[in-house]
C-alpha cells in the first residue's frame, strides 16, 4: 500500500469509527436511515472517490476506492457506499455531472429483468420493476443502467416518484424492490454507456465492491476472534493456548490472508483494464473464506457470539448476504473455468502468472 493510500484508510478508519458505532448499527437494523453516517461520508467526498477531478472528485482509481470500501466492510456501514463508488465511476466514464446523494444503483439488463426504456418525442420513458435495490427507500435518485438498442444506457430516477416496496437481506439491510409507472426523463436524466463498456464489466466492478467489503469484515473477524481467544479462561489459561483452538484461529488466518490477496491483486487489475476474470476469482475465493471463516469465528467465541449484544454477528450475517450478492460463489468460478475453457490450455498458464 503506498502513502497516499495509507493516509486515505487512516482518515476513513477514523470516519467510520466516530459514526458507525454499534448504536448506528442497530438504529439501522431497525429500519432507521444512518443520516449522520452518510453525511459524514459526503463531507469526505467518499462517496464521489472515483468521479474525475475535471467533474469535482478526487480521480481514485479503483484500487484506492476499494481500500476505502475494505474499511466500510470492517465497521459493516450501513449504507449505499459501494453503489455511490460505481455511479460516480459511470458519471467519469460518460462525461456526465455527478448525481447528489444519498444515491443508490441498480443494474436491470437481464432477460428477466421487466424494467425497459423507450425513446419517444416527450423524452425517455422508463417503466417496470426491479428488485433487490441497495438502501432504495433512503435514496434521493435511483441510477440504473438499462440495454436500449444494443447499447446501455444510464438514467437517473427521483426516488419520490417511484413506488417502493422494502424489503431486506440476511443482515437486515434495505434491499428493496423499486417499482416505476411510466417516469418519462428529459435529456439531461439520461446518457449513452460508451460502446466499450458493456453490462457484464459494469456488473463486475459492483461485484468488485462486495469482494472489497468482504475482505474488510473477514479481517475484523480474525482479529476479535484472536482477541476473545487470549482472554478467554477455560480450564485455567486462554483457549488459545489449546492446540485445537489454534488450528482452528490458523486455518481462519490463512483463509482470510488468501481472500485479501485476491481482493487486493483484483481491486489492482480493474485500475489497469476490465479485470472479468480477475474479479470473478476474487469474489468466489472470498465467498469461499467467508463460508470457513464465519464458522471458524462462531465456534471461537461459543454461545457468546450468537447473541444479539455482542458484535459478531453485525459482521458474519452481511458476510453471508453479501456473498450471495453479485456472483455467488459458485457462479463466480464457473466464470473463472469459462474464461480458461475458451482461451485454451496453452495461454492459461501465462494468464495466470502475468494477466
Amino acid at each position: 500500500m503506498n502513502g497516499a493510500r495509507d493516509l486515505l484508510v487512516s482518515s476513513a478508519g477514523t470516519l467510520f469509527e466516530s459514526h458507525c458505532t454499534r448504536e448506528t448499527l442497530d438504529r439501522a437494523e431497525a429500519g432507521e436511515w444512518a443520516a449522520d453516517l452518510w453525511q459524514a461520508i459526503a463531507d469526505a467526498g467518499l462517496d464521489e472517490s472515483t468521479l474525475s477531478e475535471e467533474q469535482g472528485g478526487a480521480g481514485l482509481g479503483f484500487a484506492d476506492a476499494m481500500a476505502v470500501l475494505k474499511t466500510a466492510g470492517r465497521f459493516a456501514a450501513p449504507v449505499p457506499l459501494a453503489e455511490a463508488i460505481v455511479v460516480a465511476w459511470l458519471c467519469s466514464a460518460t462525461s456526465r455531472p455527478t448525481v447528489r446523494g444519498p444515491v443508490s444503483f441498480f443494474l436491470a439488463c437481464r432477460s428477466d429483468d421487466s424494467l425497459t426504456m423507450e425513446r419517444g418525442d416527450d423524452g425517455w420513458t422508463v417503466r417496470g420493476a426491479v428488485g433487490n435495490v441497495p438502501f432504495a427507500r433512503f435514496a434521493k435518485t435511483l441510477v440504473g443502467v438499462c440495454a436500449h438498442e444494443e447499447q446501455l444506457v444510464l438514467f437517473e430516477l427521483a426516488a419520490d416518484r417511484c413506488r417502493i416496496d422494502p424489503e431486506e437481506n440476511l443482515a437486515s439491510d434495505a434491499r428493496d424492490t423499486v417499482y416505476v409507472d411510466s417516469q418519462i426523463l428529459d435529456a439531461k436524466a439520461v446518457s449513452k454507456v460508451p460502446v466499450g463498456l458493456g453490462s457484464e464489466q459494469v456488473r463486475s466492478r459492483w461485484s468488485l465492491t462486495r469482494v472489497a467489503m468482504m475482505s474488510g469484515a473477514l479481517e475484523y473477524l480474525l482479529d476479535v476472534s484472536i482477541e476473545y481467544a487470549r482472554g478467554r479462561i477455560q480450564f485455567g489459561r486462554p483457549i488459545g493456548r489449546f492446540q485445537a483452538m489454534q488450528q482452528q484461529l490458523a486455518v481462519m488466518a490463512g483463509e482470510v490472508a488468501a481472500a485479501t490477496a485476491a481482493a487486493d491483486a483484483a481491486a489492482q487489475a480493474a485500475d489497469d483494464g476490465p479485470a472479468l476474470v480477475e474479479i470473478a476469482a476474487a469474489k468466489g475465493r472470498v465467498g469461499e473464506a467467508a463460508t470457513k471463516a464465519v464458522a471458524i469465528a462462531h465456534q471461537v467465541h461459543g454461545a457468546i457470539g450468537f447473541t444479539h449484544e455482542h458484535d459478531l454477528h453485525t459482521r458474519t450475517r452481511r458476510l453471508w448476504a453479501w456473498r450471495d450478492e453479485l456472483g455467488t460463489e459458485g457462479e463466480s468460478f464457473l466464470a473463472v473455468g469459462r474464461h480458461f475453457s475458451e482461451v485454451g490450455a496453452e495461454r492459461m498458464w501465462p494468464e495466470l502468472v502475468d494477466p
